[in-house]
């Protein structure tokens, strides 16, 4: 039994799902990990809960972990990751930094200042991550975090990085969450917050007898009924309210018997800050300065500091014990450290208002000097200058400018914004302040492209020089194409190239590349012949990464209208990888490897390796997104469904923990075509869903991917005629920008299949013709194998069985497997009803095999059922070997033949080790062994011929 249950009133239910929660952690330890909410009101008890959790945790003998958030420090970048690793940081073995978690050593040790963080936000995260598991490895986790809405938002990205792959932790993670409280990031927190695993608490409100028990506990006397209930009106039954008011009565000497029920209607139903500030005028000045110093320095301060903070030498230990009595601090031995904090929120809020404006700004200056003085993170010293009024100092001046780079390199660019514009107050050279609107706009990009366009702008109104004129219209041109101001982008870029010598080849290409690939969107900015063989021969030999960027933007432009040279011109601009590392994530680069997709080259699958390893381990998450996206797509596209939805996967958390919107209407098709395949067609629209396509349509925008995606599962469902509005709808705005390549966007293909199937025979012809001739002229074999059968399925007969079996034959040996089992599948279903049985089973034979390797659920279901009508069974088709191994089952499997364990390979492979062990147990099954004894063997014999 806790030791604090004693004075829990009223939270029996509370407590025993606590109880409940712990007990399943301690007797199941290789279930998944778990997320317990305890959502309420200020007051109401969720942080006396946590405590709970926390104590029968330890009592349990788990590890445990704790931190409270806290609105007056939500800039300070993983703050609260620091409040819950450091102690255990400074005292950790060797065995804890093993492998991934190296990465995150780097936050905590040294010197604490996340400059010292080399690596990519990426990196960071997962380090943060397997430092996790490593704690969890050999004893159960639980994980205690107050006041989650107030959470700094790269804690919550960590946060949200970890419950997204809680699979076998042996963690239990317990947060508050104020209600109604506006909170740090609302998408993150919705996202950690809205899965499956997530059980909620809920306290209510104490009743009167609650009310009662409440007030002789703490005034530890018997009171009058009428007090008790006149008591319990003015509080609403809060049990903070109640202690608060009890306390108040202590300080002002009213009697808790029916006499006193007059003057407790006086005192009424004050907010806490009141009663607080009312118990406080009785207390000796050096308790209401050491009370005041603690606000300043927020919950969790070192009690040296606070005391350096008060200038006082008479401040005495019963001071703080005097605080402690009436309930406005409790203080807490932290190793060798004392530190002291406000037993709630609202108390603290409640002195800190208190304090008259002019002291504020005094003791939060003194701070930020004493913080810098001992060595402190500087983002801590920072988060009191931005309570500070300017006064152009230099002082501030370099603590905001170290801490926005400290914010920066620890992945927080939401704080580093926030402390370089307070430093913009600071600075009166005309020079620095125009270098600082540049830092500002250019930082504002990752967090804010509204804010970002408004201080380019200003720049631009300090700089003459062309060449840096330029640099700022080039980024302000790509932040107003990204906000939607297209005409006011181009004429920007347009102006930035105007100005641009020739002699300044990068530049001007990079500027180039970025308004052709405007225009690839925009059909009211379609560039002439002329402009186009200008910018052509300016792409010259892909000397510089401009050029580079410029011939990738060629390509793809070329690749709409399905002209064969936008193969070798992606293939020039994205050899040697030099982008990766020159132009990470860049548009033009990305839209270079949407041409190799398209035309089913193999060497993309190493481009998009290199740009994912690449970002994991130097780049933001941000640039990560689109790389796990494309891969994604070319998983679909070779008919691996399940590493197209684990790619996909990566994507949606990239792009939701990013914010990068832009990303959603080209990565959800990816998903929902990879989850149709599967079967899970409601999975398939939700992730459509995902997308966030505006309602009604705008007239223009990149929407034909979506609405291809959002045809083929009404098809898929069987709503013909939405299938067919829908891929309609998706060809108008495919023709709005120019495409006409049937790999990049097939809505002729799926139109005419609607078609088809609705008994239009002959307008579903004239479209399947229209989307052959684009496929022979682009060439690539998935879309031209896609064209031809369709084409044949509407043929039918004679024509028809021609049809697919070209199909067939140009499939056969393309990286495109699951086009070719539908295209088997196509032919057999034709040969047996132009009642050919004998020709149709092996051909359905062979397209079963393919689609159940591929885990096609949709196909299989269909060849199964057109084998029965053949008058075969699928039963007897076998599912087993090598060939029959995802590209991540052979993988791993060779990883363990290399002798690494699940744990290891995990790690290289950045997954979970269940992840590893469900990959393992699908190896086993398909080889048919037992386990990693009979791997070795198996994976070393030749293929089974035939």
């Amino acid at each position: 039994m806790s030791l604090l249950t004693s004075e829990l009133i009223e939270r029996s239910d509370e407590f025993a799902a606590i109880l409940k929660e712990v007990r399943s952690l301690q007797a199941h330890p290789a279930s998944s990990g778990r997320i317990l909410l305890i959502r309420g009101p200020a007051g109401i008890g969720k942080t006396r809960l946590l405590k709970e959790l926390q104590l029968v945790s330890r009592e349990a003998g788990m590890t445990v972990v704790s931190a409270r958030a806290s609105h007056f420090e939500g800039d300070f970048a993983y703050g609260v990751a620091h409040q819950l690793f450091d102690a255990m940081a400074r005292t950790a073995s060797q065995d804890l930094w093993d492998g991934p978690a190296a990465e995150a050593r780097k936050l905590f040790i040294s010197s604490g200042n996340a400059s010292d963080v080399s690596s990519g936000d990426f990196a960071l995260l997962n380090g943060l991550f397997w430092l996790t598991v490593n704690i969890c490895h050999n004893n159960p986790m639980v994980m205690v975090i107050d006041d989650l809405q107030w959470c700094d938002i790269p804690t919550l990205r960590y946060l949200q990085y970890l419950t997204a792959r809680l699979d076998d932790l042996r963690i239990l993670i317990g947060v508050s969450l104020r209600a109604g409280e506006r909170k740090t990031d609302e998408a993150l927190i919705k996202s950690i917050l809205s899965r499956s695993f997530v059980r909620s608490i809920e306290p209510t409100s104490l009743t009167l007898q609650g009310t009662t028990r409440l007030l002789g506990l703490t005034l530890s006397s018997k009171v009058d009924a009428e007090f008790s209930a006149t008591c319990h009106e003015i509080t609403a039954g809060n049990p903070l309210f109640v202690r608060q008011l009890a306390r108040t009565l202590v300080a002002e000497h009213i009697d808790t018997n029916k006499g006193g029920v007059e003057r407790l209607r006086e005192i009424g139903p004050r907010a806490v800050a009141k009663l607080v500030a009312s118990r406080l005028q009785n207390v000796p000045v050096t308790a209401l300065d050491l009370a005041r110093a603690i606000a300043i320095l927020g919950d969790g301060a070192e009690l040296s500091c606070v005391l350096a903070l008060t200038e006082r030498d008479d401040v005495a230990m019963s001071d703080i014990s005097l605080l402690e009595q009436g309930e406005i601090v409790h203080a807490e031995d932290d190793g060798a450290l004392k530190k002291v904090s406000f037993v709630h929120p609202l108390v603290r809020s409640a002195v800190y208002e208190a304090i008259p404006l002019a002291e504020q700004v005094r003791l939060h200056y003194r701070a930020a000097r004493l913080l810098v003085e001992a060595g402190a993170p500087r983002e801590q010293a920072a988060r009191h200058l931005l309570q500070v009024p300017p006064s152009h100092d230099s002082f501030i001046i370099e603590t905001l400018r170290a801490a926005s780079n400290d914010a920066m390199q620890a992945g927080s660019p939401e704080a580093a914004l926030n402390y370089l514009k307070r430093t913009l107050n600071e600075v009166t050279e005309e020079a620095e302040y125009k270098d600082l609107l540049v830092e500002i706009g250019s930082l504002a990009t990752l967090v804010d492209m509204a804010s970002a366009a408004a201080y380019l702008g200003r720049a631009l109104n300090f700089v003459t020089d062309n060449v840096a004129r330029a640099r700022i219209s080039f980024l302000l041109g790509i932040v107003l194409n990204y906000t939607h101001h297209v005409d006011e982008a181009l004429k920007v870029l347009e102006d930035a190239e105007a100005t641009l010598s020739d002699d300044q080849t990068d530049l001007k290409a990079r500027v180039q590349s970025y308004i052709l690939n405007t225009t690839i969107v925009e059909p009211n900015h379609a560039i002439s012949p002329e402009r186009y063989d200008y910018l052509r021969d300016a792409a010259g030999s892909y000397r510089t990464v401009g050029q580079r960027l410029l011939g990738c933007s060629l390509a793809f432009h070329e690749m709409r209208t399905s002209d064969r040279r936008a193969v070798s011109r992606a293939q020039l601009a994205l050899g040697d990888n030099h982008l990766i590392d020159e132009a990470p994530g860049e548009a033009p680069a990305v839209s270079a490897w949407v041409v190799l997709i398209a035309a089913d080259r193999p060497e993309v699958m190493c481009i998009l390796d290199s740009a994912i390893a690449r970002g994991r381990r130097y780049g933001a998450i941000r640039d990560l997104a689109p790389a796990f996206a494309f891969r994604a797509l070319a998983w679909l596209y070779q008919g691996y469904l399940t590493e197209a939805e684990s790619d996909a996967k990566e994507a949606f958390r990239a792009i939701d923990a990013a914010g990068v919107d832009t990303g959603r209407a080209w990565t959800a098709p990816i998903m929902a075509e990879a989850l149709a395949e599967m079967g899970r067609m409601d999975e398939a629209a939700a992730a459509l869903e995902w997308a966030c396509i505006p309602e009604p349509l705008p007239e223009q925008g990149n929407y034909w991917l979506v609405l291809e995606s959002k045809a083929k599962l009404a098809r898929l469902r069987g709503d013909y005629e939405e299938a067919l509005a829908n891929a309609l709808l998706s060809g108008r705005y495919a023709t709005s920008a120019a495409i006409d390549n049937p790999a990049l966007c097939g809505w002729r293909s799926e139109a005419a299949l609607a078609l088809h199937l609705l008994g239009r025979k002959t307008e579903a012809q004239e479209l399947s013709e229209q989307d052959l001739h684009s496929a022979r002229q682009w060439g690539s074999p998935r879309a031209l194998g896609r064209s031809l059968r369709v084409a044949g399925l509407n043929l039918g007969g004679r024509r028809g069985v021609d049809m697919l079996s070209a199909s067939v034959d140009l499939l056969k040996d393309s990286p495109a497997r699951l086009e070719y089992a539908t295209a088997l599948a196509s032919l057999g279903a034709l040969f047996r009803r132009l009642r050919r049985p004998s020709a149709a089973r092996p051909l359905l034979r062979e397209a079963w095999e393919i689609a159940n390797s591929c885990s096609a659920v949709w196909l299989t279901e269909t060849v199964r059922a057109e084998l029965a009508a053949a008058g075969e069974s699928p039963c007897s088709v076998p599912n087993d070997g090598k060939a029959f191994l995802t590209p991540s089952e052979h993988r791993i499997a060779l990883m363990a033949v290399d002798g690494l364990t699940n744990r290891q390979i995990a790690q290289r492979l950045y997954v979970t080790p269940k992840t590893v062990e469900v990959h393992l147990s699908s190896v086993y099954r398909k080889l048919n062994i037992s386990g990693r004894r009979d791997l070795s063997e198996v994976m070393s014999a030749p293929e089974r011929p035939g």
